[in-house]
């Protein structure tokens, strides 16, 4: 299966409860909104606050996950989608705020990617005031360095830590290589698809099976779109990411930068370089 592949879409958004003050209130479902995706990367609204509709208006606050830093241009085109779908089930919209987040972990709070208004002049109005055109207003806020490195790791591991979980997600590979390993005591494999390939180890003491290794060398969905594999430059690489913690390091006709990130496991991010521009990102688990 091409890793190309986009993902089945998703059925629905849930817009929650109102609430009296400003504060989040996700105890109760209200309405259901269709959802649509962006470059199949997905959204959800999780909390919904409101001022009650005394002066026959609606001005809701919206917060959106998004799964991943997205750059403005895809926030833009949520933010449109999710006014329309809003619009369509709440006829008195009169005005709409989205904050945009990204998850948060055990490790890491939720960052925010952007704020978007739409309303009057480009403001917030509660109560059905202000006369001026209803127009967008916003603030993006650009990825940092953690955030993006933070991205590129939970894509990594949203393909498991088996061969299995692999090909659930890509269905069979084009081609599996298996060997055993120089000690004797690993089976090594890697499965091939078009565009990416999956390397691990299998433990033949007890058949322990591990994912060490990912290489992707064209676009994929749900790849973190703040870089473009054939399109983005060395130079706008270390523009948002900063120097290498290691290298430059010339591998064949490559420049490798490599970045340690600190996620559930100690890994490294390794970006290839060929004539100033991207080719190639690798993956490399459970670094120590």
């Amino acid at each position: 299966m091409n890793i190309l592949t986009p993902l089945p879409s998703l059925a629905v958004l849930l817009l929650c409860a109102c609430s009296q003050a400003p504060q989040r209130d996700s105890r109760a479902v209200t309405s259901e909104v269709q959802d649509t995706n962006v470059a199949h990367r997905w959204y959800r609204i999780d909390n919904v606050d409101s001022l009650p509709r005394a002066a026959g208006v609606f001005a809701p606050q919206l917060w959106v996950t998004l799964p991943t830093y997205l750059p403005q241009d895809d926030v833009t085109a949520i933010a449109g989608r999710v006014r329309d779908s809003v619009a369509h089930v709440h006829s008195d919209l009169w005005s709409l705020e989205l904050r945009f987040e990204t998850p948060g972990t055990e490790t890491r709070e939720t960052r925010q990617v952007a704020r978007f208004i739409w309303g009057p002049d480009g403001e917030r109005d509660l109560f059905g005031k202000r006369t001026g055109p209803r127009i967008w207003s916003s603030r993006y806020n650009p990825p940092t360095r953690d955030s993006v490195l933070a991205s590129l790791s939970n894509y990594g591991h949203s393909f498991g830590d088996v061969r299995a979980s692999v090909v659930r997600r890509l269905g069979s590979p084009q081609r599996v290589e298996t060997r055993v390993a120089a000690s004797g005591a690993d089976s090594v494999f890697v499965l091939v698809y078009r565009g990416a390939s999956f390397g691990g180890s299998v433990r033949n003491s007890d058949r322990l099976e591990m994912l060490s290794t990912i290489r992707l060398w064209a676009p994929a969905a749900g790849f973190p779109s703040v870089f473009s594999i054939g399109g983005t430059r060395q130079s706008g690489l270390i523009e948002m990411l900063g120097a290498a913690d290691y290298g430059p390091q010339t591998v064949a006709d490559s420049t490798v930068l490599s970045y340690h990130w600190f996620g559930p496991d100690s890994e490294l991010i390794e970006f290839y370089i060929v004539r100033d521009t991207l080719r190639l990102v690798r993956w490399r688990f459970r670094m120590g």
